[in-house]
């Protein structure tokens, strides 16, 4: 990597991280100038395509969730998705990430049967990256067991909760 393409990329990450803290501290206007100018950097230092490029659409697809913005979202969401899919090395936690994040945007519009499919997608990426009792898996099979009881399926949900705590 050129010294030039270096430090641009540590500008993309810097921007990156202030954005993701101006979010996580309620900031959202400044988060989401900051993660735009950052989408923007990466796509010209990276490359539209890179994997670099969607983790900041991920990262802005969450700020964008928690303002209730939930199409740009999942546009957002889906983008970064896609990118990653077209990787000659697909990072399965990478993608187990975004179908996580797809599951909870559909819990967060009460969309909980739309949510399914892509809870259960993460849990099983997560699983083959991980193994089946790292804390991460635990935390999709939390938010698949969430989409069930918003469907009313206790049944199924409560398994997955009760089960997974015994190995934490």
């Amino acid at each position: 990597m050129t010294e030039s393409l270096h430090l641009n990329g540590l500008s993309v990450w810097s921007m990156t991280n202030r954005g993701d803290l101006y979010r996580q501290n309620g900031r959202y206007r400044e988060a989401e100038i900051l993660l735009r100018q950052a989408l923007a950097s990466a796509e010209q230092v990276f490359g539209p395509n890179d994997a670099n490029v969607s983790v900041i659409l991920n990262n802005l697809a969450v700020l964008y969730k928690y303002i209730g913005e939930f199409d740009e979202a999942e546009r957002l969401y889906k983008r970064a998705l896609a990118t990653i899919e077209r990787q000659a090395e697909v990072d399965d936690e990478k993608v187990a990430t975004l179908y996580h994040n797809l599951g909870g945007l559909e819990h967060a519009r009460c969309r909980y049967a739309e949510g399914e499919p892509l809870a259960r997608r993460a849990v099983q990426l997560r699983e083959r990256a991980l193994g089946p009792n790292h804390v991460d898996v635990a935390a999709d099979l939390a938010a698949l067991a969430a989409l069930l009881d918003g469907q009313g399926k206790h049944n199924e949900s409560e398994p997955l909760l009760s089960a997974r705590a015994l190995h934490f």
